[in-house]
């Protein structure tokens, strides 16, 4: 066997096309270090990536009018740090069809805290994941989620303490299960959602 190929070691099966994430590559399209600030990606497009599109750390960054398709990793943003700006981008087609593997448009990442991070005027479609999603420690605050256009997607999970979801539009989100989901005993606001 070679680099280049993949060896069938059992027969296979007639289920249809299978999503699989197979990669060579742990590597982000772009990659912020925590100690960057004052970046701006701007007008780019992410498209066929074998991996997450982007690594959102630092402070100050800000990303606009770009275009997210077709991520072949877990998650097409990963954010920590603070004071970021994700605005005016269209994210969608995420290759996988099923939850599994979690398929996130943005997640933050529990090793690396956030503050005031904000998702405005992005359009979101056919996303069968998570689409925003808050792991580890409650340390983290000030997720707004403001004036988006979700379409075709799977939940928005919430955990963090200080977190607004403000005027934004859902069609066909979650149809299993509720659209947002707070699983916390701290303050989530949820105002002026259709």
């Amino acid at each position: 066997s070679s680099d280049t190929s993949i060896t069938v070691s059992t027969a296979l099966t007639t289920q249809g096309p299978i999503q699989a994430y197979i990669t060579a590559s742990y590597q982000y399209g772009v990659a912020f270090d925590t100690g960057a600030t004052d970046c701006l990606v701007q007008a780019c497009t992410f498209q066929n990536l074998s991996f997450d599109a982007m690594y959102l750390v630092g402070s100050r960054h800000i990303v606009e009018d770009c275009t997210f398709t077709a991520i072949g990793g877990w998650d097409v943003i990963h954010f920590g740090g603070a004071d970021h700006i994700v605005r005016d981008n269209t994210f969608k087609d995420s290759p996988y069809i099923v939850y599994s593997p979690s398929a996130d448009v943005w997640e933050n990442l529990s090793a690396v805290n956030y503050s005031n991070i904000l998702f405005s005027g992005n359009f979101i479609s056919n996303f069968a994941g998570v689409i925003a999603v808050q792991k580890g420690s409650a340390t983290s605050t000030g997720l707004q989620i403001k004036n988006n256009i979700f379409v075709d997607v799977g939940l928005i999970a919430l955990t963090h303490p200080n977190t607004s979801i403000q005027n934004n539009t859902f069609l066909r989100v979650s149809r299993n299960q509720s659209a947002v989901v707070a699983r916390s005993d701290r303050a989530i606001y949820v105002n002026e959602t259709t």
